[in-house]
Order: C-alpha cells, then structure tokens, then sequence
C-alpha cells in the first residue's frame, strides 16, 4: 500500500478510524432506535392491545411471543 504514497495510507487509516469509532456505538444506536420503534407502535390498536404503550415497553416486549402478520 506504501507504493500508493503516504496520503492514501492516511487517508484509509482516517476512514477506518471513523468506522470503528461509529461501530462502537451500536448498541446505544440500537437501543434508541428501537425505544422509537416501539413508542411509535404503542400508539397503534396491537401496541395497545399488546401493552406497549404502557410505562416500560421495552419489558412488555421482551416478553411478547414471535406472530406472523396472520395472527
């Protein structure tokens, strides 16, 4: 890669030191984008049905069985 010159190098050492950083903080990412998921569904006649609007429905939904669309 050093045949490339020293700019390159730095270059791909920069752009994957960014990804790692951003992959560092998936579970955060994850985590926030799945309370707005669920806040979003809570207000729908299932998410109620199902308790998601509720105080906790992360609980709630850590504890909801799998269901196809039929069900």
């Amino acid at each position: 890669m050093e045949a490339a010159g020293p700019g390159i190098s730095w270059a791909l050492q920069r752009l994957a030191s960014t990804f790692m950083a951003q992959t560092d903080q998936y579970a955060a990412i994850s985590s926030q984008t799945l309370d707005r998921i669920l806040a979003l569904n809570g207000r729908t006649e299932y998410g109620r049905r199902c308790g998601l609007d509720g105080a906790n429905p992360r609980r709630v939904f850590e504890k909801l069985p799998l269901s196809t669309y039929a069900d």
